[in-house]
């Protein structure tokens, strides 16, 4: 239950490219999903995304394995500047602080197949999975990574595998 506007605003590296996620009014999960192909299967890959808040204040990957395998949840926290849950197969993750109140969050996890399925959840107070939104809060969200590692390299713009 989100809407994304494409090219909403100003995004790390100057262009407008940041796309605005935003949640509905309905009560429920306010996420994007999608699955990326091409992945090793039994190696470790992070999944990175830089993020901007705009009224919501936390953010959850949950990482998996397309057929039933690998699952792995990792929650952040922009007030508090944190990961404040990581859980499951989850190997690492981390939060960078970046300028004009952009973060990069990411997350590392082994995976069994050779494709990797995640969504991107907004949350609600105390961290709520499920609860009813507002029409004018969300997050941007621009350079989406998924890329074999144990943490993220530098942003790799078009090169990168960016799910679409």
């Amino acid at each position: 239950m989100v809407a994304l506007e494409p090219r909403a605003a100003l995004a790390p590296d100057g262009s407008k490219s940041a796309d605005w996620l935003v949640e509905t009014s309905d009560y429920g999960r306010h996420r994007i999903e999608t699955a990326v192909h091409g992945a090793t299967a039994g190696a470790i890959h992070t999944l990175s995304v830089f993020v901007k808040p705009v009224e919501r204040l936390a953010l959850q990957f949950e990482m998996r394995d397309q057929r039933p395998g690998k699952l792995g949840v990792v929650q952040f926290n922009f007030r508090d500047k944190a990961v404040t849950y990581a859980g499951g197969d989850i190997s690492g993750a981390g939060m960078q602080v970046l300028p004009d109140g952009w973060f990069r969050c990411w997350a590392a996890m082994p995976y069994f197949g050779d494709t990797a399925v995640f969504n991107i959840a907004m949350l609600g107070m105390h961290a709520a999975v499920e609860y009813r939104g507002s029409s004018s809060a969300g997050l941007l969200i621009w350079g989406t990574q998924f890329e074999p590692g144990v943490r993220p390299r530098g942003y790799a713009g078009a090169e990168s595998r960016t799910p679409q």
